[in-house]
């Protein structure tokens, strides 16, 4: 009996609100889904949507079967304390035409509520329900029948939907309810009342519910359950078979929220058990469901989660498990990345100037165009995001995606990147400033320890900014350098007190006293008093200056390897070299048995054809006679570039010193070349052509190979006539051949100045004179080195001494470079460091030789004859003219010439450096008192290779007196009554030989009326003044006409004038005579030094009256013959008609603006000198338009702001006329007289339109660029004023012929007024 019991198979009928949506709401009450969820409980089985509304074939299948209830099947369930419960499930519901979506008629067809009572349900093979996509292919399907076609209903199940349901209203259900419940009861079967969706209930639902079962005339048990959360869903089927079977005991009905709470813990704990069996199988995230899956089937945690919970749930969990190890994988790589952003930025943008005051995304483009960017990014396909690619799973590929850093993290880093920049430049600048606080601090002192500074420097910012041991390391830094500036300060003092070392004796030896002497002399000097805190060090520094003094030679020489003794026989060995063309067998020599001349003439513009046609019509079958010589001629018109083959002086026709070729073998052939020109353009070819080829190239340090392939080619110059020339352009290409002339050490032919035949561009007497002049260098040349021994060639016409002081700081080449560039310069043979240069003084060409010497090392031959000294000077440097100045004390009765090296050029250096404006003016003061002759070099000063031929001149007209003087100075007891000279050539010692009488060869200048009949006259080469000024047009000279005064009356008074009296017997009378005539003297100069007060105050006056016809001083100017860009008239280098801003001005000011317009000190500071002249020679040679390409030569960093604002200033300095012309400097002065500023701009305007529209449009961009340099004035120290002080001297050269002080000073304030009203000037002009 009892195991009938266990086996019993309880038949249950669900039933529950059916029908249309009218009748049932939008959805169904959730009898469906109940008995899936009982019947079916895995996960997996359950299904949430059942359909109602089937077609007329659904609904005649096999499942459906023309029923309107569903047979679920049967499942068994096991209880508590092991009992088993069997079910068969049949649902009664009410199936929808999906056409005409009315109730399916069947044939048996009764109402819903009688249907649902029915005790007994009947379908003949009715196939058991398991989902919607079951219908119509019922074969793919588990196919189950209903047993036996019938079945006995035990119990009902009424379904409540206790949720809200659109379009279903509550009264309706309940209605429903009880008018089913009221059916049921009359079945005498037991009835549950099953309350569904409860996860998704509504309170007054529910309690409704939990009214009708309370209701005493119902009485039936609630079971409050969910199928979607398989809530309670057994628990409704076993408490109603149990009340079926009463012998099966009751359950406790469990309130659904406890039983929805023991079903999340189920859940969770399965739950838990997969993910951490997922965790422990799944470690890499490109793992797959498949392949995992597999795997898990065996384990029971994934089994027991795929049957609660389903294998898609597990799918998800496991797909949610590989997402977060790829986020975790892609977290580590941004990690990764975003460690390594800081040192790619460092690496790529490592200064603030280029990310300052940028936005994130501008600076990643700034980024892309470094050339390190692929060393450190790698830039995706743009579909594809860095998180997709395969290079986050690169373990090689170390860079960074480009698109990484739009992430918000990347701006991060940017920012603190750059606020490490801005610390670290705060440090820097801390850093510093410490460094200035030690600098210009009365504390610091040379040897003074730490512990005695730092007291003074608490309270200062960069000393509380620094940590102890940066301050130490700088304040230790700064000491060394201190030390070290004081050690080279304390010798420079030394060498410009020069004056107190002067009077040791070298042959004696140096005393106590003469130690203590010397120091209460220097003691008050602030050099000297630097070392008081190392005085040991201080006293062996002036022992070993003593000690160089006494004793000079290289080898202990301050200066080191830069000691001019050395620099000097470099630029010798290195730069001079004697012309082959001078050698005893050149082709250039005379031969009296030559008649054939190969003649190359040179000239543009047809006029090379012109002279050669000319040239034959003066010839009878190609031979030329003169004087009485009949001569053969090969002539070769060149006007092309010469450095080609078509045009070159050597063809292969044409060979110079080839054999004639009318008569080869017995006949020799001379060479020579004719040089003509009659216009700018043609001087300008001329020059460029004949510096390739004949004369010696400006260019200096070059080797010891010819620089010229024709070099010692004999020329003649001639200027054809051209009547398209004026007066002053006559003038000009006159000056211009006769410089030209000089450098080739040729004759200079001019046009005649009677016209004959006005329309011929050559007269017959100009031929004849060139012709006559090649001849004479032929016979000239054979004459000076045929015809004398070797010991006359040794044997020069006079001696000159050059000297330099160790250690100053130009190019030893720049003072040399007018001897070194002459085209008859050789060095001495088998003596060192000395040059022989032959060059015309007089009417004959002398023999000079030039000993090149430091100051120390002359000092040893200071016994020797000397005819002239040449003493050079750094105008930069106090120490060099104070040596000058102590040498130059002892010399008497020769001729001297004082030299200031300034590089930027005269001009420049005395406008724009105080320093250099102090020496020069002192250095000419000292040659003023020695009655000596005074240059400076220029920007031209190496092509002036006739700079000293004045000088030369001089020594060589009081080359007597000089000797005279020299042979009367008393001799030492060491030395020899009669003066012995070494003759290196024989290596004996002889007497002074006897000077030869060299040949005299004129270089004429003449015209053709002027021609000399012979050519050997005695005719005088160019006039010369006397004072050293032959050629103002190229050599600068900063000299006030007072000064020029002053020296023509001290050569009229006669520097030798005393020393006549050493050409008598040297009597006590004599002697008493020269010192009275010295006394005269002295009193005539005293005399005539009021005089000259009295007559510049007249001439001043004259000067003022006569302003409008007095031309202003003429200052250096460049002239560009070579083509250079600059010195040329601002017309000729505007860029267009619409901007005539000239480029280079345009390139600098742009640079200054964008790289350093704060800079301390722009245009007041120097920059290197190398780095402007880096600047300058790029742009010459059209490589740079933009400074940002110019790195300097260790191309570590670009050139200085500095540097190229002294470009700039030094490009307004060269321009042929200054930028504001002399003729509206007093109208401007007038134009700011008031002190109204509306009034002032307005003058200003009137003034400013006379001038050209070209200087207008560069005068204002340059004040534009001036006006916003001020604006950073707190910046960069540069107000409106300061900078007027440094461009009034660039922009209104002071005119030397009215020179006054106070009119620059109101100069300076005009400049002022333009740059600080700019905006008035131009802005309102132009709105």
């Amino acid at each position: 009996m009892a195991k009938t019991k266990e086996m019993r198979t309880f038949n249950i009928s669900v039933v529950g609100l059916s029908g249309t949506e009218r009748d049932k709401g939008a959805q169904g009450v959730g009898k469906s889904c109940l008995c899936n969820r009982f019947v079916r409980p895995l996960a997996d089985n359950y299904f949430h949507e059942h359909i109602s509304v089937l077609s007329q074939s659904d609904f005649g299948g096999r499942v459906v079967n023309n029923d309107h209830f569903l047979y679920w099947g049967e499942v068994t369930k096991t209880w508590d304390e092991g009992q088993d419960f069997t079910f068969h499930v049949v649902e009664q519901t009410e199936f929808i035409d999906d056409t005409s979506f009315q109730t399916l008629r069947t044939s048996t067809f009764m109402p819903y509520i009688k249907r649902a009572a029915v005790a007994k349900v009947v379908s003949a093979e009715k196939l058991m329900y398991i989902c919607k996509d079951q219908l119509g292919i019922e074969q793919d399907f588990e196919q189950k029948t209903m047993p036996e076609g019938k079945l006995n209903i035990d119990g009902f199940i009424i379904v409540c939907d206790v949720s809200l349901v659109q379009n279903r209203p509550q009264e309706d259900q309940m209605r429903f309810l009880q008018n089913c419940f009221t059916n049921l009861a009359k079945s005498k079967k037991p009835v549950l009342l099953v309350a569904t969706k409860c996860d998704d209930a509504v309170d007054q639902y529910l309690r409704e519910a939990r009214d009708f079962v309370s209701n005493r005339r119902v009485g039936i048990p609630l079971v409050e359950t969910s199928a979607h959360e398989n809530v309670n869903v057994d628990l409704a089927f076993v408490v109603l078979a149990q009340m079926i079977d009463k012998s099966r005991g009751k359950s406790k009905i469990i309130p659904f929220h406890e039983a929805a709470v023991r079903r999340k813990e189920v859940l969770d704990v399965a739950t838990e058990a997969y993910q951490n069996l997922v965790v422990r199988t799944v470690r890499d995230y490109h793992d797959t469901w498949n392949s995992v899956s597999k795997k898990l089937e065996r384990e029971p945690d994934f089994q027991h989660y795929c049957d609660l919970l389903g294998k898609m749930s597990a799918k998800k969990l496991f797909r949610r498990h590989i997402k977060k190890l790829k986020e975790e994988h892609q977290a580590r790589k941004q990690v990764e990345y975003l460690s390594q952003l800081p040192r790619a930025l460092d690496a790529l943008a490592p200064s603030l100037d280029l990310i300052l005051d940028r936005t994130w995304p501008s600076v990643q483009n700034i980024l892309q165009r470094q050339d390190q960017f692929e060393e450190w990014f790698v830039v995706l396909p743009e579909d594809m995001p860095w998180r997709e690619s395969d290079h986050v799973d690169s373990m090689v590929d170390k860079r960074i995606p480009f698109d990484l850093l739009e992430m918000p993290e990347a701006a991060t880093v940017f920012k603190n990147h750059v606020n490490k920049l801005q610390a670290a430049q705060k440090k820097e600048r801390m850093k510093h400033e410490f460094r200035r606080l030690l600098e210009h601090t009365g504390h610091v002192l040379p040897g003074k320890p730490w512990e005695d500074v730092h007291i003074f420097l608490m309270e200062e910012e960069s000393y509380q900014e620094l940590t102890e041991g940066e301050k130490i390391d700088i304040y230790t830094y700064h000491q060394r350098e201190l030390i070290e500036r004081a050690r080279e300060d304390f010798q420079e003092l030394l060498f410009e007190r020069a004056d107190l070392f002067a009077r040791l004796d070298p042959h004696e030896q140096i005393s106590h006293q003469d130690l203590v002497d010397i120091k209460e002399a220097l003691q008050e000097e602030t050099r000297y008093q630097a070392l008081a805190r190392l005085d040991n060090e201080r006293d062996v520094l002036l022992l070993k200056h003593i000690g160089f003094i006494t004793c000079p030679s290289k080898e202990t020489c301050l200066s080191g390897p830069n000691c001019m003794e050395t620099l000097l026989q470099n630029a010798v060995d290195t730069a001079v070299h004697r012309p082959t063309s001078w050698n005893r067998h050149s082709q250039w020599m005379f031969d009296p048995n030559a008649s054939q001349l190969n003649i190359v003439i040179l000239g543009a513009d047809g006029l090379a054809d012109e002279l050669a046609n000319e040239i034959k019509l003066q010839c009878n079958e190609e031979e030329y006679t003169l004087d009485g010589n009949i001569y053969s001629l090969e002539l070769r018109p060149i006007d092309g570039d010469v450095t080609q083959p078509m045009s070159s002086f050597k063809t292969p026709k044409f060979t110079p010193n080839a054999t004639c070729r009318r008569h080869p073998s017995p006949t020799v052939c001379h060479d020579c070349c004719i040089c003509v020109y009659d216009s700018v353009e043609s001087l300008k070819y001329a020059q460029s052509s004949l510096e390739q080829t004949v004369i010696r190239s400006g260019t200096l340090s070059i080797d010891k190979k010819e620089r010229a392939p024709f070099q010692g080619l004999p020329c003649a110059v001639i200027l054809a006539r051209n009547s398209a020339n004026t007066d002053k352009d006559l003038s000009y290409l006159r000056e211009e051949g006769q410089h030209l002339a000089e450098r080739l050490q040729c004759p200079f032919i001019d046009i005649s100045s009677t016209e004959f035949f006005p329309n011929r561009k050559f007269q017959e007497a100009q031929i004849q004179q060139a012709m006559r002049a090649l001849v004479e260098s032929f016979r000239h040349r054979e004459g000076w080195i045929g015809s004398q021994s070797i010991e006359q060639l040794m044997e020069p016409d006079i001696k000159v001494k050059v000297c330099t002081v160790c250690g100053d700081p130009y190019n030893v080449e720049l003072p040399l470079a007018p001897l070194l560039n002459h085209q008859c310069c050789t060095a001495a043979p088998e003596k060192p460091s000395t040059l022989i240069v032959e060059t015309f003084l007089g009417s004959c060409k002398r023999r000079v030789e030039l000993r090149l010497t430091s100051f120390h090392s002359a000092q040893k031959y200071r016994d020797e004859l000397v005819h002239g000294y040449i003493l050079v000077y750094s105008a930069k440097r106090k120490a060099s003219l104070a040596n000058v100045r102590a040498f130059a004390s002892n010399l008497k009765n020769v001729p001297v010439h004082i030299l200031a090296v300034t590089e930027s050029g005269s001009v420049n250096a005395f406008f724009m450096n105080d320093v250099e404006q102090v020496l020069i003016t002192e250095g000419n003061a000292l040659a003023d008192t020695l009655s000596a002759k005074f240059s400076t070099t220029s920007s031209q000063f190496q092509k002036q290779t006739a700079v000293f031929t004045p000088f030369f001149k001089e020594c060589w007209e009081k080359k007597e007196s000089t000797e005279t003087a020299y042979k009367r100075q008393p001799s030492s007891e060491d030395e020899p009554t009669e003066r012995e000279v070494w003759d290196s050539t024989f290596g004996r010692v002889r007497p002074p030989a006897t000077l030869p009488k060299p040949s005299r060869v004129p270089l004429p200048r003449y015209s053709y009326d002027e021609a000399p009949q012979n050519y050997n006259s005695d005719e005088e080469p160019p006039p010369y003044n006397g004072e050293g000024y032959h050629d103002n047009h190229h050599e600068e000279h900063l000299l006030k006409p007072s000064q020029v005064r002053d020296r023509q009356q001290q050569g009229r008074a006669g520097r030798f004038a005393p020393d006549s009296a050493y050409q008598s017997d040297g009597d006590d009378e004599e002697r008493k005579k020269r010192s009275k005539e010295q006394e005269k003297l002295e009193r005539q100069q005293r005399k005539d030094t009021k005089r000259k007060q009295k007559e510049e105050e007249k001439l001043k006056k004259k000067m003022e009256k006569q302003k409008s016809k007095t031309k202003p001083f003429p200052l250096p100017q460049q002239k560009n013959l070579s083509g250079n860009y600059f010195g040329l008239p601002m017309e000729k280098i505007v860029q267009s008609e619409d901007n005539p801003i000239p480029l280079f001005v345009e390139m600098c000011v742009k640079y200054i603006e964008n790289e350093g317009i704060r800079t301390e000190g722009i245009f007041r500071v120097n920059g290197k000198k190398e780095d402007t002249d880096l600047i300058r020679l790029k742009f010459d040679e059209e490589e740079i338009t933009d400074l940002n390409d110019l790195q300097v030569a260790d191309g570590d960093h670009k050139v200085s702001v500095n540097a190229a604002a002294g470009a700039l200033k030094s490009f307004f300095v060269e321009l042929p006329d200054p930028l504001i012309p002399h003729s509206v400097h007093d109208d401007l002065i007038v134009a700011i007289s008031t002190k109204d500023d509306q009034i002032k701009v307005r003058n200003l305007r009137e003034v400013l339109r006379k001038l050209t529209p070209v200087t207008q449009a560069v005068f204002k961009y340059l004040l534009e660029h001036l006006y916003r340099v001020s604006e950073f004035n707190l910046d960069n120290k540069m107000t409106s004023e300061n900078l007027a002080i440094c461009f009034m001297p660039t922009l209104m050269r002071p005119d030397f012929s009215t020179f006054d002080m106070g009119a620059q000073s109101q100069k300076i304030l005009l400049m002022d007024n333009f740059i600080r009203l700019t905006p008035q000037i131009y802005e309102e002009a132009e709105s």
